[in-house]
């Protein structure tokens, strides 16, 4: 199953419409459905995706096999076209804090790092490559259900930082045209996911070393093991671990830097 969550119907309507799928409920939040995909309308906004994800994977639980998709329009500065469809490699939200989706498969689209607001970026923004408002949130309450293997972004340019609202045929024009290279790459996915997958010893030994050095939390672990298993999926071959930090390290920054870094490492 593909679980697909997104902000307006007006993006969702070319997917309701090539894919066939059907209203299954109209509260608290519609979602349509055919027997491989799942798509809930969240509405605008950080929390409202959060809700909806929950909602929508609460009732409809996920499989391993399973993948959850944030997908609609973004903004982003002119090195993209309008129309164009991006992923995300890191979605960050105004407090500047981080998830990183599992990049497991080629793809031929540009990687972004997203930023998740609760209002419309009307500006240009040193730090901005692009902006929606709803992929952190949903990222944020996938990871409750799923692995971050499991989850992914793609957003299609629909302004370069403009306040004007697009029509409805604009946003259906945008969308549409990459509905049949997403869901394929989508289908492939799925068969790449391994319910498990094993590690040599020493391999095994640096994770374990890393998650107690850097102090990691169970969430964290738990991306650590999907970027490995990525890395090894794409590569055929394990990792090459940086070292770990000294056993005596405390200090909370280089343990923060130390854990970005490697997730950096295992997502190339």
């Amino acid at each position: 199953m593909i679980y697909f969550t997104m902000a307006l119907l007006a993006e969702a309507k070319p997917l309701i419409k090539d894919l066939k799928l059907t209203l299954q409920q109209q509260t608290p939040f519609a979602i349509y459905a055919n027997e491989d995909v799942m798509l809930i309308i969240s509405g605008m906004g950080p929390d409202q995706a959060l809700m909806a994800t929950t909602h929508l994977l609460t009732k409809y639980p996920a499989s391993p096999r399973d993948i959850i998709v944030n997908f609609g329009i973004a903004g982003a500065i002119k090195d993209y076209k309008i129309g164009e469809i991006i992923t995300a490699h890191t979605i960050k939200n105004r407090q500047n804090r981080k998830f990183y989706p599992d990049m497991r498969l080629s793809h031929p689209f540009k990687e972004v790092v997203l930023t998740s607001l609760d209002s419309v970026q009307t500006q240009e923004s040193a730090d901005i490559q692009a902006v929606d408002m709803e992929a952190y949130g949903v990222c944020q309450a996938a990871l409750n259900f799923v692995k971050s293997s499991q989850i992914a972004v793609f957003k299609v340019i629909s302004d370069h930082f403009s306040a004007a609202i697009p029509t409805k045929e604009q946003v259906y024009d945008w969308i549409q045209p990459h509905i049949e290279i997403l869901m394929a790459l989508l289908d492939n996915a799925q068969t790449k996911l391994p319910d498990k997958l094993s590690y040599s010893d020493t391999l095994q030994a640096k994770i374990e070393k890393n998650i107690m050095t850097l102090k990691l939390t169970q969430t964290q672990a738990n991306q650590l093991h999907d970027r490995i298993k990525g890395y090894i999926l794409r590569h055929g071959k394990e990792p090459m671990m940086p070292k770990p930090l000294p056993e005596m390290t405390q200090h909370k920054k280089e343990q923060k830097d130390a854990f970005n870094k490697l997730i950096n490492i295992l997502s190339s």
